[in-house]
């Protein structure tokens, strides 16, 4: 006879017959047989009426080896009143969703009145144990770090050229969902001036960075697309604003420190408390002039960390003029100033 599985003691509403060991629906139920149907062990045909029906049959989950006890009762006129032929005081109630019938170890097609029931609860249990999978490889995710730059960190870049700078962290980190990559410049002037700019933007938005075009690095707290969130590092590489030979160098250099100054006063107020702000910048004859340290005390800022800026360690990036042409400038030597706010500098 086909074994019928169930977690704990049930009542099943049907009965089995000797001859050709299938299991049966009672006689009650024959004018829902198509209902039952699914019971039926699936290699042996539904029985017609003219076949024996048998009595209300009771299966044990108590078992060995896989064979049941089963035990027979009688159809009840009260839902109250016990099988005559019952040897247990108290039988449970049914727990359809435990229930299973298979044949030689193999499992059939469940009750067709529970099969949504059941369907809906392993969708359930299925979304579930997704979560917790995703949770727990986001937990053990590794950080990649190139230099200063963690896969972690939330960071905007500032003043890009080809974008071959956020391209060379998006590649080294593998993804680029943590980045917001900015240019002063238009899409347009970009595919004029810079021959790889397209391709290092295609490459950045494959990996999830934000690609945002024609944001002044002195007015971006007003920018709605960079103000939803702090900052870990906003970065921005080699800032300049530009040469004009009507301008003394007196002008030129004010001009310059204007720049920095108005760009620290955004920055500050855009990165976490423990944030950090850092610019790249040459630093021989007259670039040194533009005194970073004073502007960052100025602003409300003070230098954590200078340290010496190598191209090699950035595969991938070129230093490229801010104002057309697609050459590279010779950045050596070059620091990189590491910024943070006062407030930090004094708990530490």
């Amino acid at each position: 006879m086909s074994q019928l599985l169930s977690s704990d003691l049930n009542w099943f509403p049907c009965a089995y017959q000797n001859t050709d060991h299938v299991i049966t629906v009672l006689d009650d139920h024959r004018d829902q047989s198509d209902y039952w149907s699914n019971v039926v062990d699936p290699d042996h045909d539904f029985p017609n009426q003219d076949q024996n029906w048998g009595e209300l049959v009771r299966y044990d989950g108590d078992f060995e080896g896989g064979a049941f006890d089963d035990q027979v009762y009688t159809p009840s006129t009260s839902s109250e009143e016990q099988s005559p032929h019952s040897s247990v005081d108290d039988p449970k109630e049914v727990n359809p969703l435990s229930i299973v019938v298979v044949d030689n170890g193999k499992q059939s097609t469940p009750f067709r009145s529970d099969f949504e029931e059941m369907r809906k609860l392993f969708d359930v249990i299925s979304r579930q144990i997704d979560d917790m999978i995703s949770r727990a490889t986001e937990e053990i995710k590794q950080e990649i770090w190139i230099k200063h730059y963690c896969s972690s960190h939330k960071i905007l870049l500032v003043g890009e050229g080809d974008f071959s700078f956020s391209a060379c962290l998006g590649r080294a980190f593998g993804r680029a969902d943590n980045m917001v990559a900015t240019s002063l410049n238009s899409k347009d002037f970009l595919k004029k001036n810079y021959g790889q700019a397209m391709s290092n933007i295609q490459s950045l938005r494959s990996r999830g960075c934000k690609v945002i075009h024609k944001v002044n690095a002195t007015e971006m707290t007003g920018h709605k697309k960079l103000n939803v969130v702090k900052y870990d590092r906003i970065v921005y590489n080699f800032p300049h604003a530009g040469f004009s030979s009507k301008e003394s160098v007196t002008d030129e250099k004010r001009k310059h420190k204007n720049l920095v100054s108005l760009f620290m006063a955004n920055a500050k107020k855009m990165i976490e408390e423990k944030g950090e702000i850092h610019i790249s910048h040459k630093c021989n004859q007259f670039l040194e002039q533009w005194g970073l340290r004073k502007l960052a005390k100025k602003n409300g800022l003070v230098v954590m960390e200078e340290e010496k800026f190598n191209l090699s360690d950035y595969s991938g990036y070129n230093t490229k003029y801010g104002f057309g042409g697609d050459k590279n400038f010779d950045c050596n030597p070059s620091k990189t100033y590491k910024f943070r706010l006062k407030k930090r500098a004094s708990e530490s």
